[in-house]
Order: structure tokens, then C-alpha cells, then sequence
């Protein structure tokens, strides 16, 4: 195909509607049996009405009180309530219609802030700060266990409603939700020390080898105590005899310990929303995939499940600088892109098939959109329908943009302030009389402020690299529906 077009545009991505895979692999037997689950799962929530209305479970949110509207709103809704009434989410002072962007971006939003250790509820695993667990020293938070109450339903909710939420449990995590005992096998996800010195005593003859009784010593405020695995414990040994027990009952110990209370409340507040004997299809990894989704993109399922409109196709010019760029991101910064695009950082088990929408699954979908001569505007949401309007942007001709003017962009616009449902991201349209670069070349190179000659080719993919860097200071949440444009190069000559 020949790299050069005649009418260029921007470019334009959003959700688009579909449901075949492209080029899907058969799946593994597994994986046939929890999609089965799953559908079967859904479906029964719907049979049975779960969130499906005609009752409104209306949330009214202030940006700067989130986790207090959230909490005062849901916790005073009734049980029938959270259950069958549809879900409408309206954050302040941006009132419009929920086409599940709004939703989405709630439970985004709520569970960052809602599991984030920084407010003592949760605490990063031994193992890990990647996922979280319930923190025992939840305990001195006031008012603890009707929070992990309100915790327990907003994960009902959004397992109800179809929303991912930005955040990963430890597998005993979902247990407990499961009410699934733990065994030895589930204490590498939390302390991985603490499991191989268990299962050495399991695999190993400890006949005066190990010189212990049925006790632990525990740390309280700094202060060591012993704490006995069973009445008289102190004066139990551990033989090759009595091990199993010990470790199962060191398991237990170290799984609960602090938190067996605030467990309690949260796993209450989960069945508040969902019926138990629905749930109890899922083991814990399952559980876990539904709930949180996966965290690591599969570039190819990206690419494959993408749809292109208005001339765009698949080896098109742009399309294919896009994807270059994209494959040279790390698996965070495709993500950060992802969730720009979609208002969450988490792919469903599925894959990108399965990325949702207000109506049911919505695909990637790149799109011609405005004039080649436009300057980066903003979008706003009416009614379902977008339309244009203006921008807090530079005053210079559309070929002499500066680097810096679009930084300016990024920074004094957060896409919230002009933009409540869907913010954008824009590029300035090029002209340049030569080929396709390389993708490293474009990549690699250094960025003038200038944009003369081929330097202007390199602009693009830089700006595609260096704006997921940039995000967590430049703009806020990126909800649903249409969120990414970008007045890129569909032909710079």
C-alpha cells in the first residue's frame, strides 16, 4: 500500500459496536467452562431482575466528596434496593445522561480511592504493591465495619452492573468473599517466605528437626506476645504426627489474623447486593477475573478486536503509525491508553471482544473525524451525540504548532472543566513531503520545538509516547463512550 493519502483527517477512537472476535483461537477447556459460567451468570441476574429496574438507584456525587457521597447514598439505600433497581450515576454540576460512562468512571474512581492503604481500610500484601488486602490495623479506623459494609457492596454493585474495578485482591481475598476455606497453597499470594517454610515442614521429616509448640508470637504496637493456635497450645509440641494440623492451623492464623471482623462486615456487604447461590458458580480465580478483570494487555486481541471507519482500514497508513506506537509502549502505558479511551484499566477475562458499553459490548473503533485544517477542540456530550466547541488552545496557524503549545493544551485543559463525559486528547495534523518513516526512527528521535522538515514526522509517535507518561498530572478520569481524538497525521505530505 502506498503511504500517501490526499485528504487528511484526524483520528478518531472510541467504542464502536460489535460482537465476533476476529481471529479468535480456540479456547482452552478452562476457559470454556468459566465463559459458560459467566453467560449463565448473567443471564440468571437478569432473569431474576438484578438491576434491571424499573426503579432508579439514583447517585448524585460531589467530585471533591466522593467517597462521603458514595458512602451516605449507597449505605442508605435498602437491600431489594441495591438490588433491583437500575443504576444512575450524575456527578455534580456535570448533569446529563448516564450511557454508562458516568458509572463507569464512578466505580473507577470510588475503588482507587475506597481500597487505596493510604486510608487504613486495606494494606498492600507481604507479597507484593500491586495487590491489596484488609489491613488489620482497620480496626482504629472509625466506624471501620459499616465502611467495609459499603465496601462489600460496592463490589456487589459492580458485579451486578458489569463495571470492572481498579484494583486486585489477593486470592484468599476472593475466598472469603467465596466463604471458601484457605489452605497452604494460598499463602504464596500473600508472604511467599512464610509458605515455602510450611511447605518445607509439610514435605520434610521434622523428628527432632524443629523445636516448636501449637504458638505464634505476634506483634501488637511493637510489643512481641505469644499468642496459642489452640487452647493450651503452650505445651503442645509439633511432631511428624500433629503437623498437619499446625500448619493448617498457622494458615488460618496468618490469613485472619486482625481481620476476621472487618471480613465479616465486608463479605456482608457483598451478599447485600448479590445472591450467594449465583456466586457460588466461581471459584476464587474466577471471581477475581469478573470482578477486577486482567491487568495485562495482549496487544494482538487489541489490534484484532479494533474497528476503522471512514476510509480507515487495518494497514492503512495512520492506523499502522498508530499501532507502532502503541507496541512500543510497556504493558502500564498501554494501559494508561486504555483507560483514557474507556474510563477503566482492566480488560475483561474475555478480552477486548468484550469491552463494554451502555448496551452491551462496544469495540475499539478508530474513525476520520473534522477537518484536517481544525485546531484541537473540545467535545461535548448532548444527548448521546457529540459535537464540537471550543477549545482552550493556542492562537497559531494549524501547520506551526508548537510542541510546547501542546503541552499548554494538556495542562491548562483537564478535560473535566470544559468537558464533563468526554474528554480528548488531541494532535495537530501535519503536512511533510516525504515516506513513512521507521517506527524506531519515530520512536527514538528527538523532538524540536520547531516543527520543520521531518521532524515534524517524529511529533506523533512522541506525543503517543510521552501523553500516558504525562497523565496522572495532566488530566483527570477518562470516562466511557467517545473519549480519544487525535488530530494525528493520516498523511503528512
Amino acid at each position: 500500500m502506498s503511504g500517501h493519502c490526499t485528504n487528511p483527517h484526524p483520528l478518531f477512537l472510541w467504542f464502536a459496536v460489535g460482537t465476533q472476535r476476529a481471529n479468535a483461537r480456540a479456547p482452552a477447556p478452562y476457559k470454556r467452562d468459566f465463559e459458560a459460567k459467566l453467560r449463565n451468570f448473567y443471564r440468571k441476574l437478569e432473569t431474576k431482575g438484578f438491576g434491571q429496574g424499573p426503579g432508579k438507584l439514583k447517585l448524585i456525587i460531589r467530585r471533591d466528596h466522593l467517597l462521603e457521597d458514595a458512602f451516605n447514598q449507597i449505605m442508605g439505600y435498602s437491600r431489594k434496593d441495591l438490588q433491583r433497581n437500575k443504576l444512575y450515576v450524575t456527578f455534580v454540576g456535570e448533569e446529563g445522561l448516564d450511557y454508562s460512562g458516568p458509572s463507569r468512571e464512578f466505580f473507577f474512581l470510588v475503588s482507587r480511592e475506597l481500597f487505596n492503604p493510604y486510608y487504613g481500610l486495606f494494606e498492600y500484601s507481604a507479597n507484593d504493591t500491586y495487590t491489596v488486602q484488609i489491613s488489620p490495623m482497620s480496626a482504629f479506623v472509625d466506624n471501620h465495619h459499616e465502611w467495609f459494609r459499603f465496601s462489600g457492596r460496592i463490589l456487589g454493585l459492580a458485579l451486578i452492573h458489569q463495571y470492572l474495578l481498579d484494583a486486585f485482591f489477593t486470592r484468599p481475598f476472593y475466598k472469603a468473599l467465596l466463604r471458601i476455606l484457605c489452605d497452604l497453597s494460598d499463602l504464596e499470594y500473600l508472604d511467599e517466605e512464610f509458605h515455602q517454610s510450611l511447605q518445607w515442614m509439610k514435605d520434610n521429616d521434622i523428628h527432632d528437626i524443629l523445636d516448636l509448640t501449637f504458638t505464634v508470637n505476634e506483634e501488637v504496637f511493637g510489643q512481641i506476645t505469644e499468642r496459642e493456635l489452640k487452647p493450651g497450645g503452650a505445651n503442645i509440641p509439633v511432631t511428624e504426627k500433629n503437623k498437619k494440623e499446625y500448619i493448617e492451623r498457622m494458615v488460618k492464623w496468618r490469613i485472619e489474623r486482625g481481620v476476621v471482623q472487618q471480613t465479616e462486615s465486608l463479605v456482608r456487604g457483598f451478599y447485600e447486593v448479590v445472591d450467594a447461590r449465583l456466586v457460588s458458580v466461581f471459584d476464587a480465580r474466577e471471581l477475581e477475573l469478573v470482578i477486577a478483570g486482567t491487568a495485562e494487555i495482549d496487544l494482538s486481541d487489541w489490534r484484532n478486536n479494533t474497528e476503522y471507519r471512514g476510509g480507515y482500514h487495518d494497514n492503512h497508513i495512520v492506523i499502522r503509525w498508530f499501532w507502532a506506537a502503541v507496541e512500543r509502549f510497556n504493558n502500564e502505558q498501554r494501559l494508561r491508553l486504555l483507560q483514557f479511551v474507556t474510563g477503566t484499566s482492566s480488560i475483561p477475562y474475555e478480552g477486548f471482544a468484550s469491552l463494554r458499553g451502555s448496551n452491551g459490548p462496544r469495540r475499539f473503533c478508530v474513525e476520520k473525524w473534522g477537518k484536517i485544517t481544525a485546531l484541537p477542540r473540545s467535545t461535548v456530550y448532548v444527548k448521546g451525540r457529540h459535537q464540537l466547541g471550543d477549545g482552550n488552545i493556542p492562537e497559531e496557524p494549524w501547520n506551526t504548532v508548537s510542541l510546547s503549545s501542546i503541552r499548554r493544551m494538556f495542562q491548562n485543559r483537564s478535560g473535566r472543566q470544559k468537558d464533563p463525559v468526554v474528554p480528548i486528547f488531541s494532535v495537530v495534523a501535519l503536512r511533510h513531503p516525504l515516506g513513512l518513516p521507521s517506527p524506531h526512527h519515530l520512536l527514538s528521535a528527538k523532538v524540536p520545538c520547531g516543527l520543520r522538515g521531518n521532524r515534524q514526522k517524529m511529533l506523533i509517535c512522541s506525543l503517543l509516547r510521552s501523553f500516558v507518561s504525562d497523565i496522572r498530572s495532566s488530566l483527570t478520569l477518562f470516562p466511557s463512550s467517545l473519549s480519544f481524538s487525535s488530530h494525528c497525521l493520516e498523511r503528512l505530505f
